[in-house]
């Protein structure tokens, strides 16, 4: 950020925060303009279901991003995946999210190559 195509942030009143937590926000941010970027699609391939995954695929992208940017904040504390623990649950679902997104991408983009259609459909809004 600065993008021409996304507001200059997508987390509000993150400036008083603490260090960590600014670079978070600063980083969903990034995150965020990407995936807007990405979900800016045109209709060229003229299909309803080229236009579902020429959107979800960048919705996907930003969710497994987000989820490999939590886990790498050290922010949760989970030695045992197994223990029951509010962090343990949550390394487990941003991993859930790493790997179901993941998979769900890859068939997308197999069916978009299986059908012909564009790999991707970008266009310019103007914000």
């Amino acid at each position: 950020l600065p993008n021409s195509q996304c507001p200059d942030k997508f987390v509000c009143n993150a400036s008083g925060a603490s260090a960590g937590l600014s670079a978070f926000s600063d980083c969903i941010d990034s995150m965020d303009c990407a995936m807007m970027q990405g979900m800016t699609t045109g209709v060229s391939a003229g299909s309803i279901r080229a236009l579902f995954m020429h959107q979800m695929i960048p919705h996907h992208r930003n969710a497994v991003n987000m989820a490999k940017a939590l886990l790498k904040t050290g922010a949760i504390v989970c030695a045992d995946v197994l223990e029951e623990t509010a962090d343990c649950g949550l390394a487990t679902i941003a991993r859930e999210i790493i790997n179901v997104q993941n998979g769900q991408i890859q068939s997308m983009v197999g069916i978009l190559e299986a059908e012909s259609y564009p790999a991707t459909d970008d266009c310019t809004v103007e914000i």
